[in-house]
C-alpha cells in the first residue's frame, strides 16, 4: 500500500523510517506528517505535525495503529535555530527514537524514547530527557521519570517541563 493513502487530507510526508516496530518480524513505518494548508512561517505557529505508527502485514499493506499531534514541534518552533525536528530512528526490540532541539543563545534538546508492550499491544515512554544550556555553560539535562510509562498517543512534552508551547 502507498504510504500516502494513509497521509491525513492536508498533510504531506516530512520523515518516514522503516523497521519492525511490534517484534513481528514485518516492516513498520514511523512517518511524520505536517499541515500543509498552514504554511504560517510566523515563530510558533508553523504547520502542526503528527507522527504516526503504521503496522505493516505480510502482504505489504499498512495500518495507522497510533498517532501523537504534540511531540513534534512546528518547523518555526525552534527559535533561532529553525526547525526543531532532528530525527526518527527505530531501534531493536519494537524501540524507536525521536530527537528535536533549538533556542538562541538559550538552547533545548529533548530525546523522546518508546517501546512497544506484547502484552498491551501498543507503544509507551522508556524515557524522557530534556537538555538546556547557554552557550559557553554547562548543560543541565532533567531526565523526566514521570514520562515513564505514558502512552505514545497521549505523550505531550509539555506536560513534563516548562519551555515554549509547541
Amino acid at each position: 500500500m502507498e504510504l500516502n493513502a494513509l497521509v491525513p487530507r492536508g498533510y504531506t510526508i516530512v520523515d518516514t523510517q522503516k523497521g519492525d516496530l511490534n517484534g513481528d518480524g514485518i516492516p513498520d513505518v514511523l512517518m511524520l506528517v505536517e499541515d500543509s494548508v498552514n504554511t504560517s512561517k510566523v515563530a510558533g505557529e508553523g504547520a502542526r505535525r503528527k507522527l504516526m505508527i503504521l503496522i505493516g502485514d505480510q502482504g505489504g499493506k499498512y495500518v495507522v495503529a497510533a498517532t501523537n499531534d504534540h511531540i513534534v514541534p512546528c518547523a518555526t518552533c525552534g527559535g533561532i535555530a529553525g526547525d526543531p525536528f532532528a530525527f526518527i530512528r527505530i531501534d531493536d526490540g519494537g524501540v524507536f527514537v525521536i530527537a528535536m532541539g533549538g533556542g538562541s543563545s538559550d538552547k533545548w534538546g529533548d530525546e523522546a524514547t518508546f517501546k512497544y508492550s506484547s502484552e498491551k499491544k501498543s507503544w509507551f515512554a522508556e524515557s524522557y530527557v530534556n537538555t538546556v544550556w547557554e552557550d559557553g555553560k554547562d548543560p543541565k539535562i532533567t531526565k523526566f521519570q514521570k514520562a515513564h510509562g505514558a502512552a505514545f498517543s497521549e505523550f505531550n512534552p509539555n506536560d513534563f517541563q516548562e519551555k515554549q508551547p509547541r
